[in-house]
């Protein structure tokens, strides 16, 4: 059962981010874009018992990490305390690459 759940704050390797979503089952995340244009992919393991999280990076960007390389995060993303936890989000979807689809780990 996943610990996290959309929108939540969480501290990842790369940062605090927000999670977008939570994949429980095997998926294609993109990492890259080739020199012709075309979209790089790497297979992602996710079940059940270890789902990953798609998250926004507070420093943009996205990203997939599993339950052992997350944590509660209980700081702010902002110096404005009724910043919307959303905006994070909407950052994250102006990505490069995340911009082919509208959920490119879901291919």
């Amino acid at each position: 059962m996943p610990e996290f759940s959309e929108s939540d704050r969480v501290e990842t390797p790369d940062g605090p981010a927000l999670v977008l979503d939570t994949q429980t089952s095997n998926f294609e995340m993109p990492v890259d874009v080739d020199d012709e244009g075309e979209t790089v992919t790497e297979e992602v393991e996710a079940s059940r018992d270890t789902p990953v999280y798609i998250v926004g990076l507070l420093e943009g960007g996205n990203a997939a990490y599993d339950e052992e390389q997350v944590s509660s995060y209980e700081g702010t993303f902002s110096d404005k305390e009724d910043t919307d936890p959303g905006d994070l989000a909407g950052k994250a979807e102006m990505a490069e690459v995340y911009s082919f689809t509208d959920k490119p780990y879901d291919m």
